[in-house]
């Protein structure tokens, strides 16, 4: 691409979700570079996107308990000049973790309630299923949060799949893709990959958490359903009453408008044209009635 990369932008394949072999702050910027440089499109923002990766920046740098990376980073954004707008992408759980010091700086985050709330992506994992629905409701995943735990006492629940026990990734993508929902609790952050994985192979999102994200302010219960930690007692009641409930053409059109890589790459532009166009519109309406 155009502009070349520096020490705050290194590359990183995770080790989760498997097959995200770039993840989606490196992928906008190669994408919003091809735009900018090389003139593909017309873009209506005075925002310049930061130069900063910050779950690659964090995870390198011992996730963030390096110091010496924590003031290099803060001293390079201390550099940048206060006269410009800025934006950033961060899908780093503990947020972007630099003071801004009254720079104006747009966050996008899939990890915080700040900014404009992103979804948690992935890029789509490769297999596919020819098999029927054969469970309810099903979670496979790892205990990284107490909320995970509350999950134990449905392992018995008749046509559902609860396991903490390791799976392969197309076993663990098999078992989502037969599942009519698929629960999405949150784990160390509050937003779940299984939500874009689960509207991936056409299984319905069941959001459990204690703060949620909702992307881009949609009503997440036109394709999925909310359960605040408080109220997971009652989740056979909740699932068997809106089984048949959801448009599964609507979800579909969710997940590739919102959930892949070049769907909220466009809502993101979307909302940059719409903000500075707000505030354009606020400048010409301060200055009307400066002269009335």
């Amino acid at each position: 691409m155009g502009r070349s990369m520096n020490k705050f932008q290194p590359h990183i394949i995770p080790v989760y979700p498997p097959n995200n072999h770039l993840i989606f702050e490196e992928w906008f910027w190669e994408h919003w570079d091809y735009i900018i440089v090389n003139g593909k499109g017309k873009l209506f923002t005075d925002r310049e996107l930061l130069p900063f990766f910050p779950t690659s920046y964090w995870v390198n740098n011992d996730y963030a308990n390096d110091l010496v990376a924590k003031k290099e980073a803060q001293d390079y954004i201390d550099s940048l000049p206060n006269d410009k707008k800025y934006f950033v992408i961060c899908q780093y759980d503990d947020g972007c973790l630099i003071d801004w010091k009254g720079k104006d700086v747009l966050e996008f985050n899939m990890s915080k309630t700040i900014g404009v709330e992103l979804p948690l992506l992935c890029m789509p994992h490769p297999y596919k299923f020819d098999t029927p629905k054969k469970y309810l409701a099903s979670f496979v995943g790892s205990r990284t949060h107490p909320i995970r735990n509350e999950l134990e006492k449905f392992k018995g629940n008749e046509g559902w799949y609860i396991s903490f026990e390791p799976h392969n990734i197309q076993d663990y993508c098999r078992v989502i893709s037969e599942s009519i929902y698929t629960f999405c609790p949150r784990g160390y952050g509050s937003n779940s990959f299984r939500i874009c994985e689960s509207l991936q192979y056409d299984s319905i999102p069941v959001y459990i958490s204690d703060e949620f994200i909702f992307p881009f302010g949609l009503d997440f219960n036109e394709y999925g359903v909310v359960i605040h930690s408080t109220n997971m007692d009652g989740l056979p009641l909740i699932v068997n009453r809106m089984v048949g409930a959801f448009n599964t053409e609507k979800a579909k059109e969710i997940y590739k408008e919102y959930y892949t890589y070049e769907g909220c790459f466009n809502k993101i532009i979307k909302s940059l044209e719409t903000e500075f166009n707000n505030r354009q519109q606020v400048g010409k309406d301060a200055t009307i009635n400066e002269g009335t």
